[in-house]
């Protein structure tokens, strides 16, 4: 049976089929919904490959019965987590998204928060990510966003212990920063097939080097 009431505001999965020369951008197919997919390379923020499959927000329905898609999985859960922010009375004026790192092909987001006002702003935002999960199947992860440099790279490394971070050596010059790890936490501060240390490096927007406290 297929569907044919289109969720609009919905990430989906598309395929990306070929190349539009007339967009310019992407023809792509929206396998639950089987309909044809119209994703513009303006709204695309990594390189997309004909034959891949990659998450986008779905916008409207045209009226040749196209998908207009628009963004990425970071824009969806950016207004996400603004909306219900904005419903649960917290508001962009105390609490704000500074950043948010999702890696293609991971079941988790990762969304770095401040607070205007001194509140706690990852626990703020617990009614907000209740109300998300009701929008997506992905673990979103709040992290507290620091002005320090040390303290948001382990921030951006849950479920990582901090205790568990011995040091942090940040090349401003390089944008990169050495992280030593109890030898015990690697596994965990790097994730299955390094999609933690991935996510916290685009959350941070550095490139995190993972080595192990005894050199080894």
């Amino acid at each position: 049976m297929l569907k044919k009431d289109i969720e609009i505001g919905k990430l989906a999965i598309a395929y990306i089929q070929k190349s539009d020369p007339f967009l310019p951008g992407f023809t792509a197919y929206l396998p639950e919904y089987q309909k044809r997919a119209i994703l513009p390379l303006e709204n695309v923020a990594r390189k997309n490959r004909i034959g891949e499959y990659t998450w986008a927000l779905m916008v409207s329905e045209l009226e040749t019965g196209d998908v207009q898609l628009s963004q990425t999985a970071e824009s969806y859960f950016r207004q996400l987590m603004d909306c219900f922010l904005l419903a649960s009375n917290i508001g962009g004026s105390t609490i704000r998204v500074m950043r948010v790192a999702h890696v293609s092909g991971n079941q988790f987001v990762k969304i770095a928060v401040d607070s205007q006002n001194g509140v706690d702003p990852v626990f703020e935002c617990r009614q907000a990510c209740e109300h998300m999960k009701k929008y997506t199947d992905f673990k979103i992860i709040i992290v507290k966003y620091e002005r320090d440099k040390t303290q948001y790279i382990k921030n951006a490394l849950y479920p990582c212990p901090k205790n568990a971070i011995r040091e942090v050596i940040y090349k401003q010059d390089e944008r990169t920063a050495i992280v030593k790890v109890k030898d015990r936490f690697i596994g965990l501060c790097k994730g299955d097939r390094k999609t933690n240390v991935t996510t916290a490096s685009k959350l941070t927007g550095l490139h995190l080097v993972i080595k192990s406290e005894s050199g080894e």
